[in-house]
């Protein structure tokens, strides 16, 4: 495989030239413009000479036969095969009755051939063929076939002729550039594009290694955490043996850390088995208003220790077809993130409504609020909010992540609206049962 002056494939199995045009083409067009020139013999006109018109058939199958060898001889047939035609038609126009056949026209052909596959001297060669048959015959043989009052319209065809295949010749030389120019662009894509695919080959299996790692890592401490946990809670229970306040004051923040580190390898397993997908959900009608009651009590210590007005306003709710406990969590989510980064005397609302076949949730607050241009990150896992950082608020980035990732598996979404120092509101529709 070869590549063409515009930069293209040449398949030699398809005869294929230089230029990229196949050999059957090329013969064709040969064979179609000697064609047209004998039919235009046929034609009514003056009288005819056999014998030159005899010659002139041989000069015909001439003209095929240099075209047929384009694929062996591609510079021999580009150029022999118009200068044949040329000598074809300047004996067609003296065995047809000189200037008043009407063949001039004729030798536009091969020029116009040559301006399209041919180099510019080979172009030229031609003009001066075309001259030279052209001028012989008035200064040989003279009038009345040949009468020097055509000097005009030979001037003039002549002229039309350079024009016409010049201002060619230019166009197909900067159409080759530019498919050349394309041709190392798309291959230039291509290579980016093969270098991309692998990149992206390679970051799916650093992806694969990374949620197997996290997986085991999260199930390797989970064990460990559930035993520290299980023995925190005896060694704290009512009946044990005694402690001393400082004692009991310790071992309670270890059970609190330890409940925050168990905590987050639930959230790493949960974000693996969504990659994976393998959450599965157990889907049945559940009372959200049950859910909702649930989740602002379980705020509502937090929130009391802030000096925060927790309240939720709700009306009847028909039952909704959820994953209770997803459901759960992430009504958790939003209810403790709100308590979370809403300074000490603020208020937040917990608010449900049947809105037609959905109920619609909400969960505000007059916390710190979110940058605009952070609002588009803000359900990427382990991104945290400018505003959450310089009020050194602890977090792991994990949590709306999961919320939206349970909002998405009941086939819904979680929206946001917030203004910094003013407070943020998150919004939740969820089917009801029909």
């Amino acid at each position: 495989m070869t590549m063409n002056v515009a930069g293209m494939p040449i398949d030699h199995g398809s005869a294929r030239s230089e230029t990229g045009l196949p050999r059957h083409r090329v013969v064709l067009f040969a064979a179609a413009a000697v064609a047209f020139a004998f039919a235009l013999v046929a034609l009514p006109g003056p009288e005819r000479d056999p014998t030159e018109i005899g010659i002139a058939a041989c000069l015909a199958l001439a003209v095929v036969a240099l075209a047929s060898a384009w694929r062996a001889a591609p510079a021999l047939a580009r150029v022999g095969a118009p200068l044949a035609f040329v000598a074809l038609v300047a004996l067609l126009i003296h065995a047809c009755g000189g200037t008043r056949s009407g063949f001039g026209g004729l030798y536009l052909l091969p020029l116009v051939w040559l301006a399209i596959v041919g180099k510019r001297r080979e172009l030229l060669l031609a003009f001066a063929a075309v001259a030279v048959a052209r001028i012989l015959p008035v200064r040989l043989i003279g009038a009345p076939e040949y009468p020097s009052t055509d000097w005009r319209a030979a001037i003039v065809l002549g002229a039309v002729a350079v024009i016409a295949s010049v201002t060619i010749q230019q166009l197909v030389r900067e159409a080759r550039m530019r498919a050349s120019e394309l041709s190392d662009r798309a291959a230039e894509l291509e290579e980016a594009a093969a270098q991309l695919a692998a990149q992206n080959g390679q970051l799916r299996e650093l992806d694969h290694v990374k949620d197997d790692f996290v997986a085991l890592v999260s199930h390797e401490l989970r064990t460990p955490l559930t035993s520290i946990a299980g023995y925190l809670e005896m060694v704290l229970e009512e009946g044990a043996e005694p402690l001393t306040i400082g004692q009991r004051q310790f071992l309670v923040t270890v059970s609190r850390n330890v409940e925050r580190l168990a905590t987050l390898v639930n959230e790493l397993l949960f974000l693996v088995q969504v990659d994976a997908g393998r959450l599965e959900l157990t889907l049945a009608e559940a009372d959200l208003n049950q859910v909702l009651a649930e989740a602002t009590d379980a705020a509502r210590p937090a929130a009391n220790a802030k000096g925060i007005e927790l309240t939720l306003e709700t009306e009847r709710l028909a039952p909704a077809v959820v994953d209770r406990g997803r459901i759960a969590q992430l009504v958790d989510n939003l209810v403790s993130n709100a308590v979370k980064f809403t300074p000490a005397g603020g208020r937040v609302e917990v608010k449900a409504a049947q809105d037609g076949g959905a109920i619609a949730l909400s969960v505000s607050d007059t916390g710190i609020g979110i940058a605009s241009d952070e609002l588009p990150r803000l359900f990427n896992r382990f991104f945290r909010a400018s505003s959450a950082t310089s009020n050194a608020i602890p977090g792991t980035g994990l949590g709306l992540a999961i919320s939206q990732a349970i909002a998405e598996a009941h086939d819904t979404t979680i929206t946001v609206q917030s203004t910094l120092e003013r407070g943020t509101t998150f919004r939740l529709r969820l089917a009801a049962a029909s």
